[in-house]
C-alpha cells in the first residue's frame, strides 16, 4: 500500500515537466525553478488537506500561476509572449530553421489577446484538457471552447499571411 506522501511525491514528479514549462511562460531563468520549488513546498505543506482537491494538476497550475503573477507584480517583470523552448541543433540549417519557426510562433502568439494566448499555450504546449484549463484560468469550459476557436482562427490567418509573403 502506497502512503499518502509517496502518492503525492509520485504525482508531483510526474507533473514537474509540464508545470515548469508553464511557469517559464511567466518567469524566465533560474527564478522559474524557484517558483516550482515554492509550489511544491506549499503543496507538501498542505498534503493532509490535498485529498479534498478534485484535480491536483489543475490546482497546482492555478497555484503556480498565482505565485508567478505575484512575483511579476513584485518585480515589475514584463513577460514576453510565446513559448520558451530550449533547443540545440547540430547543423546550422536546422538551427536557422528552428530559430525562424520559433520566432514566427512567438510573433503569432504575441498577436493574440492575452487570454487567448494563455489558453492556447495551456492547450497546445502543456496538453491540458478544457476542464483543466477552466480550473487553472477560472473560465468556464464553454468559454474556453470559444477562446480556442477564435485563437485558432487568428493563428491560421496570421500563418497564412506569413506563408503568402514567403519567397518560393
Amino acid at each position: 500500500m502506497m502512503t499518502k506522501e509517496k502518492r503525492l511525491e509520485k504525482q508531483l514528479i510526474a507533473l514537474s515537466g509540464k508545470l515548469l514549462r508553464y511557469i517559464r511562460r511567466f518567469i524566465h531563468g533560474p527564478d522559474a525553478e524557484d517558483v516550482l520549488q515554492e509550489v511544491y513546498m506549499k503543496l507538501w505543506g498542505s498534503k493532509n488537506t490535498l485529498s479534498k482537491i478534485e484535480n491536483l494538476d489543475a490546482y497546482s497550475f492555478r497555484m503556480a500561476r498565482n505565485i508567478c503573477l505575484n512575483q511579476i507584480r513584485r518585480t515589475n517583470f514584463v513577460r514576453e509572449h510565446g513559448p520558451d523552448i530550449p533547443f540545440q541543433a547540430k547543423d546550422t540549417e536546422n538551427t536557422v530553421y528552428f530559430n525562424e519557426t520559433e520566432r514566427i510562433i512567438a510573433d503569432v502568439f504575441a498577436m493574440l489577446p492575452p487570454q487567448q494566448a494563455e489558453v492556447m499555450h495551456l492547450k497546445s504546449f502543456d496538453g491540458l484538457e478544457n476542464k483543466e484549463i477552466a480550473e487553472v484560468t477560472g473560465l468556464n469550459t464553454e468559454h474556453i471552447r470559444v477562446v480556442v476557436s477564435r485563437a485558432r482562427k487568428k493563428i491560421r490567418e496570421e500563418l497564412e499571411k506569413i506563408h503568402s509573403h514567403e519567397v518560393i
